[in-house]
């Protein structure tokens, strides 16, 4: 594919201007810039909230938030982030994975039941 002179002058703006997108981006979505997402992921310590793995960078990491009110409630890696979303963000849920997990532990099989009933076989 041949690059037009507009194609290549957006390529050369974006080269020399790194940053702009990923802050158009995040102050669209949440309401900060690049600086301020750099600052929660030092105040965790440059580590996931949940499995506490490194994060060596912003570029390697989600912004986890309520999708209901918005609120920005962490920094997550890609991967706890990708669970939480399949989970729909439920308290529900994630027990029933923690009862899940600890029932095999014991060597029983967990079955969830209708209406929140739980039976270990």
């Amino acid at each position: 594919m041949i690059e037009t002179s507009h194609q290549r002058a957006q390529r050369r703006w974006k080269e020399r201007h790194p940053t702009h997108e990923a802050n158009y981006r995040l102050k669209k979505r949440y309401g900060i810039t690049l600086a301020q997402k750099e600052l929660l992921l030092q105040e965790q310590g440059n580590k996931c909230a949940i499995c506490l793995c490194n994060i060596e960078s912003t570029t390697k990491c989600a912004v986890d938030h309520d999708h209901t009110t918005k609120r920005i409630r962490g920094i997550l890696c890609i991967g706890c982030n990708r669970s939480m979303g399949r989970l729909g963000d439920s308290y529900e849920k994630l027990e029933r994975v923690a009862m899940y997990l600890a029932s095999a532990e014991m060597g029983y099989r967990f079955v969830g039941a209708e209406g929140g009933g739980n039976i270990l076989i």
